[in-house]
């Protein structure tokens, strides 16, 4: 029994070492698989993580975002930042994707410049965040100077010819840019600057409002333009039905004059007073539309042979004529030679309000003419309306020469010859319309 068992040890070493090495074998394959099995497992994420990215970039780019060449204009680089941040924010896009999907749309000289720009940043070990990234950008295509000079424009300006919404989409294009209101806004001084920069006609009604919601201000100042604009479209459109009644009645602005109103004989018993129209009884006398006499009808209109209508004699027209050549001649020697115009005579008390400014019968105030507001004098004693040679060529009005000379007399009680005048000029004055004949006076004579 002893000797048996002394047999059996060394076979049982034997089985325990090879037992080992088979688990070590065992162990190492097992090690191998799972490395394998994580390579396989990171090479899948990667394949995830760049197919979601391409997804990611698909996406962005299905919102056709705008590319950035690099032109060196503040308003386009400001739009092109705040165009790509809304997409930003609607694809709820990282930090990182932020950066890399901007430079994306960088071409031209705009991807050159952030190449070398991107370099300086890991030299400098700076970290490539998408704020760093905006301070970059805006420094080179935003910088102060031009900031400055946005800052300079939103301080200066006023509303002039533009409508209240035009006057509010361009105070908020230059607000954002006011250093003040970067890190938040003050809607007061918001306000108090949009409302200093009104027209007097709407500001007179909205500044007593104190209105301090910028909001409430913009919709207030609206509907005083809409009520303002809505009371002139009435005024005009009563001018014009006025007008369509006297249609008839032709208009002769300063015709030439005839001597003394005063000695021309007054109609009597109704006469000049319009056409009279006929009773229905009362027959009509036959007229001929030809030679405007009574009696016959153009169809029985005698035939006469065809004359001159210069010398009345036949075998020639009127621009054959002899005697019109030898009138011509006679015109073009003599045409600078005792031409007599015909004159009238005008008288101003006033001309720039300082002659006598404690007149009871001189007024000072604002009108409107051809969209701009002008200083105007009413001046009871004067014949006639002026306008300055200035202002006229200013304005772009036309002009129109008299047939006669108009004689001014001034305060200085010199006289001043006028033959040109802007006529029916509109004119504005507390939102009623009138038409004007305006006589061109030397500017001269307003100093």
């Amino acid at each position: 029994m002893t000797r048996r068992t002394n047999r059996s040890v060394p076979q049982g070493r034997n089985d325990m070492t090879e037992a080992i090495q088979a688990m070590n074998v065992m162990a190492a394959a097992m090690a191998q698989q799972a490395a394998i099995q994580a390579q396989r497992d990171a090479q899948r994420d990667q394949r995830d993580e760049a197919a979601s990215a391409a997804r990611a970039l698909n996406e962005f780019r299905r919102q056709d975002p705008p590319k950035f060449k690099g032109e060196h204009d503040p308003d386009k680089a400001d739009l092109w930042l705040q165009e790509i941040e809304k997409i930003f924010e609607i694809l709820h896009c990282s930090d990182n994707a932020k950066v890399e999907y901007a430079t994306y749309l960088m071409i031209g000289e705009a991807e050159y410049w952030w190449r070398g720009a991107k370099k300086m940043m890991e030299t400098n070990r700076e970290e490539l965040t998408w704020e760093a990234f905006k301070n970059k950008f805006l420094e080179k295509y935003f910088p102060k100077s031009a900031r400055a000079e946005k800052e300079a424009q939103f301080l200066k300006l006023y509303q002039g010819n533009l409508t209240i919404a035009e006057y509010a989409a361009k105070f908020e294009s230059l607000a954002k840019h006011f250093r003040y209101f970067l890190n938040q806004i003050d809607e007061e001084y918001m306000c108090e600057r949009f409302e200093s920069g009104l027209r007097y006609e709407i500001k007179e009604l909205v500044g007593p409002l104190e209105i301090r919601q910028y909001q409430v201000l913009v919709e207030k100042c609206k509907k005083v333009e809409q009520m303002k604009q809505s009371r002139l479209n009435k005024g005009v459109g009563h001018n014009d039905q006025h007008n369509r009644g006297k249609q008839h009645q032709q208009y002769k602005p300063y015709a030439r004059p005839l001597g003394n109103a005063r000695d021309q004989p007054r109609p009597q018993n109704g006469e000049g007073q319009g056409p009279k129209v006929p009773s229905q009884n009362q027959a009509y006398p036959v007229k001929c539309f030809r030679c405007n006499r009574e009696g016959h009808k153009i169809s029985e209109y005698p035939i006469r042979p065809r004359v001159c209508y210069i010398c009345q004699k036949p075998d020639h027209f009127a621009n054959e004529c002899p005697k019109r050549k030898d009138d011509r001649a006679v015109n073009r020697n003599n045409i600078n030679e005792n031409v007599v115009r015909p004159t009238a005579k005008g008288r101003v008390y006033h001309i720039n309000g300082e002659e006598t400014p404690s007149s009871s019968e001189l007024i000072q105030g604002e009108c409107l003419i051809a969209g701009k507001s002008l200083n105007v004098i009413y001046d009871s004693g004067a014949t006639h309306s002026f306008i300055s040679l200035d202002w006229v060529d200013s304005l772009q009005l036309t002009i129109t020469t008299l047939p006669f000379d108009l004689v001014v007399t001034l305060p200085s009680t010199e006289s001043v010859k006028c033959n040109t005048a802007c006529l029916q000029c509109p004119l504005i004055v507390f939102d009623m319309r009138f038409n004007v004949d305006l006589i061109c006076i030397p500017s001269s004579m307003w100093e």
